[in-house]
């Protein structure tokens, strides 16, 4: 009673501040003038309120870096872990069964997708397990996250293939024919990602995977951004290789990841990190050690089975929520916050909507953008990320499912107010 007191409480005062800013900065006028009928109030209804633990006074828009975990996510690693610590149980069940709803999530059987740390992990089993040699071209984009780009470029320095960069149209108009131009007879392997961290732009990845196929290259995908954002079923994306995490969009546990390997590529793909459950069949005294192959093989040795209970309770969540309200909710908070700024001020870093995500990206052109992103988190506890990546030098906002039209509100007062 007391917490909703306070919501009701801070929502009057939050009115009553931003009618009497109304002489003072238009946004406020416009705030007062906006659509009496939005789709926000049908869209984000109280899950800010029971399903996070996020702090009500801090406005939070940078899940493409870090997403708060559920409220129930934290109670079911925390509880688990006790639990098994209390009786002394390996677990072993438990992560079998939540691997299985891993791969019923990804619409592939579990044994083709190996648990792991983080995305960045997935990246790199990836990139040390094709054969690659000397010479051997490796096409990534511009935009890539350093977790995603950092082992290729590593692999370019100790035995020389080449690291080829795609700077994606940002309309996305022509992209899969613009990436195709690059492609040369070295050509060994193509690495993007779903969804770039740094615009948000979603790549149609199963026509870049289809394309590898008939060219016979190898497909790496980072779906960092990508998994709780929008749908992804791997069975139709078909890529040789897609690593994504629970930390982000899918709001599970720090420190679990997933990476799916294409059950067809086994044989070719050399071992990077082998113990036991990576064998077939084992036996020191015979000095046998016969690999298992399938992608499930890369989870070796004991791991933090409260962590894959938590990604399973994170994944029941998203399945219950639907992927498809997460994102449709997203897109008419972003279009509600374009309605609210003045649109004149800033350049929008967008692709054409059908290559839209649930990130926005944008540059002010009156004031210093990584200045104006650690201005709304001084003056206004707003977080947002300043996008270096690919030379942009721009702001990025992340609308998630948890954020309040009163918090869309609190951001356009703030950015408007902070460029004028």
């Amino acid at each position: 009673m007391q917490s909703r007191r306070s919501f009701i409480r801070k929502n009057l005062i939050g009115t009553f501040l931003f009618s009497a800013l109304g002489s003072i900065f238009p946004i406020a006028s416009l705030l007062n003038n906006r659509p009496k009928k939005s789709r926000l109030n049908a869209l984000v209804r109280d899950w800010e309120q029971t399903d996070f633990l996020m702090d009500s006074k801090r406005t939070y828009f940078n899940t493409s870096s870090l997403g708060p975990s559920l409220k129930n996510v934290v109670e079911a690693v925390c509880s688990n872990w006790n639990h098994l610590e209390v009786n002394g149980y390996d677990g072993k069940q438990l992560a079998k069964n939540a691997h299985k709803k891993v791969g019923e999530f990804f619409n592939v059987p579990s044994e083709d997708i190996a648990m792991t740390r983080n995305t960045t992990e997935g990246i790199n089993i990836a990139a040390k397990s094709i054969p690659l040699k000397k010479g051997d071209e490796v096409i990534m984009t511009t935009h890539e996250h350093v977790g995603g780009a950092a082992a290729w470029l590593v692999l370019e320095q100790e035995i020389g293939i080449k690291v080829k960069l795609w700077d994606v149209p940002l309309s996305g108009e022509g992209l899969i024919e613009d990436l195709t131009t690059h492609i040369s007879p070295a050509t060994r392997v193509i690495a993007v990602s779903h969804v770039l961290c740094t615009t948000g732009m979603r790549l149609p990845i199963e026509e870049i995977a289809q394309l590898c196929r008939e060219k016979k290259i190898y497909s790496v995908i980072d779906g960092a951004q990508a998994v709780g954002m929008i749908p992804v079923n791997l069975n139709n994306i078909k890529a040789d290789f897609y690593a994504c995490a629970a930390h982000k969009w899918l709001f599970g546990p720090k420190g679990v990841g997933m990476l799916y390997v294409n059950p067809n590529i086994m044989k070719e793909l050399h071992p990077v990190f082998v113990g036991a459950y990576s064998d077939r069949s084992y036996n020191l005294n015979k000095k046998e050690f016969v690999l298992r192959q399938v992608a499930e093989r890369n989870t070796y040795g004991t791991r933090n089975v409260s962590l894959m209970v938590g990604l399973e309770t994170a994944l029941a969540w998203n399945v219950q929520k639907g992927i498809d309200l997460i994102n449709s909710n997203a897109t008419e908070q972003i279009r509600y916050f374009k309605s609210l700024i003045p649109l004149n001020n800033f350049e929008l870093l967008e692709p054409n909507e059908e290559f839209r995500s649930s990130i926005l990206t944008l540059r002010s052109i009156r004031k210093d953008n990584k200045t104006l992103v650690h201005d709304l988190h001084s003056q206004y506890n707003i977080r947002t990320r300043y996008i270096y990546e690919n030379n942009l030098d721009a702001v990025r906002i992340s609308f998630a499912i948890f954020n309040t039209k009163q918090q869309i509100d609190q951001l356009a007062l703030a950015i408007t107010t902070l460029t004028k």
